[in-house]
């Protein structure tokens, strides 16, 4: 119930997009050394102040900030890789010892599918005005808006969005603002 149009922590870099006056997201950058995040607040409903903590986790993901330079892929670090290879080896394993032929079929679809994940760049049209963010998540800082259709390569796919090179720099836009080639 109260006011959040002038709330803010003073710790770091923060943004607060209010969405109706009484509620909104909060972006803020903290130093590395803050576990929990402690604030309070006057409550109008009950006309006293309350605590808050906010336990913080850092987790890395497999995500790049990175927007001027053009990744190299490690296929050995993805766990699914590993994985089809894993099985081609055994299916080629199961053709010597058993001596059927018939089972190099496992081994070639196994090989298939990883070479179909691994495709090397893609090459999509970026639809106009499709936004290119840094990090694949709404709240993501735009360094990019295509005004005309573009071809751009996609790098990899995450959670609904696309990690493309465009104009020689790396970013990330939704999976659906990009069309087949």
């Amino acid at each position: 119930g109260g006011q959040l149009a002038r709330f803010h922590l003073g710790i770091g870099e923060e943004n607060l997009t209010l969405t109706t006056p009484t509620t909104g997201q909060f972006y803020a950058i903290l130093p590395e050394k803050y576990r929990q995040l402690k604030l309070y607040y006057f409550s109008p409903a009950t006309e006293s102040y309350r605590e808050v903590v906010i336990p913080i986790n850092l987790q890395f993901e497999k995500v790049t900030t990175q927007t001027n330079i053009k990744p190299e892929q490690n296929l050995l670090g993805d766990p699914v890789n590993l994985l089809l290879l894993g099985l081609t080896g055994i299916g080629i394993l199961a053709v010597l010892i058993y001596q059927k032929w018939w089972l190099l079929l496992f081994p070639l679809i196994t090989v298939g599918y990883f070479g179909y994940l691994n495709l090397p760049y893609r090459d999509r049209i970026l639809k106009p005005g499709a936004e290119v963010k840094i990090l694949p998540t709404p709240q993501s800082t735009t360094f990019y808006i295509s005004k005309r259709p573009e071809e751009v390569q996609v790098l990899k796919e995450y959670r609904g969005y696309s990690k493309i090179l465009v104009q020689n720099r790396v970013g990330w836009v939704k999976s659906n603002e990009l069309e087949e080639w």
